[in-house]
């Protein structure tokens, strides 16, 4: 019998690409950058904001201007982060037959701590 089961937060428990995809773009947009597809962001995340904005600012890349990028997204996610965000059918259930079976659960992240709360509610 398993004591704890993991999960990861984006893309396990809970679909938040269209939300992030629509704050980077928003933050490239505004420095006049390429944006793009939603589709394309399932490449660009998985380790983090800080590669995120490497891995889209590509060959534009540039330490002030990421920080830049960096600081526009996370002013825009701030008050985005749940547009689109949604549990996968089934997370909500499976997390709490877990608990009611004493299992503990436990959801990890590398998105900053003040985003998460909001997306497990």
């Amino acid at each position: 019998m398993y004591k704890l089961i993991a999960f990861d937060l984006d893309g396990t428990v809970a679909d938040t690409l269209a939300d992030l995809a629509a704050s980077v773009n928003q933050a490239l947009k505004k420095r006049g950058l390429t944006t793009y597809p939603d589709e394309d962001y399932k490449h660009f995340v998985g380790n983090g904001v800080d590669n995120l904005i490497k891995n889209v600012l590509k060959s534009n890349f540039m330490p002030a201007l990421a920080d830049e990028v960096k600081a526009d997204f996370s002013s825009y996610y701030a008050g985005h982060s749940m547009d689109f965000t949604r549990d996968y059918d089934g997370m909500v259930d499976l997390l709490a037959r877990l608990s009611s079976d004493g299992i503990m659960t436990a959801v990890i992240s590398n998105k900053p701590d003040a985003f998460v709360p909001r997306i497990l509610g």
